[in-house]
């Protein structure tokens, strides 16, 4: 398998791409918000981002680029009509998150509001919807971002659609515009309390006058 090239996750590596995402966005600012206790967070995330793998198998599609050490980063993008969630995928997630509901209700009820809050402000129309981007920590700064991205713009202009992506890292906002996407403003609601949260659209590209 050739290194560095963005290639679909299978489902026996559905919990490394998982563990991959969990650990790149370990320290997001929204995260760290909602789940201020490391373990409790990093545990959350592993659950949250397994549920999210394995439903994108389905209805989006997960890209992994690879290194020396395996999957270095990951992308889960869903095409047009595939988010928001139905309630029935949404029920999915419960068995994942079970434990760490044990463990902490008051965590797990405020993911359930950012899901909530997320949905209600998605784009109308024919839109495609970044869910998740995530480079392994040691991994980074070795275009592995800049990979899953130009695969991820492709499949938005195959698909002739819009794509949205939210995120908290103000740093990462030049590296999305970089790739097309405006913002929309910063959204303090997705996080309450937290951080201000940048929602961001790249536009459908123009009909092919040739097609």
């Amino acid at each position: 398998m050739e290194l560095g090239r963005p290639t679909p996750v299978h489902a026996e590596n559905a919990d490394a791409a998982a563990q991959v995402l969990a650990a790149a966005l370990h320290d997001d600012p929204g995260f760290t918000h909602l789940l201020p206790e490391p373990q409790l967070r990093h545990d959350a995330l592993r659950a949250f981002y397994g549920y999210v793998v394995r439903d994108a198998f389905e209805h989006g599609k997960v890209l992994a680029v690879r290194d020396a050490s395996g999957i270095a980063g990951v992308a889960v993008w869903y095409p047009p009509g595939a988010y928001p969630m139905s309630l029935r995928r949404k029920l999915g997630a419960l068995p994942a998150m079970t434990w760490v509901t044990l463990r902490s209700p008051a965590r797990v009820l405020a993911l359930e509001r950012l899901g909530a809050d997320i949905d209600a402000a998605f784009p109308s129309g024919d839109t495609a919807y970044l869910e998740a981007l995530g480079v392994r920590p040691d991994a980074q700064r070795h275009g592995h971002g800049h990979a899953l991205m130009d695969r991820i713009v492709t499949e938005s202009e195959r698909a002739r659609a819009t794509c949205y992506l939210e995120t908290s890292q103000l740093d990462n906002v030049r590296f999305y515009e970089a790739w097309g996407f405006a913002p929309l403003g910063a959204f303090a609601p997705l996080r309450r309390g937290g951080p201000a949260e940048t929602r961001m659209l790249r536009a459908q590209p123009p009909p092919d006058p040739d097609a």
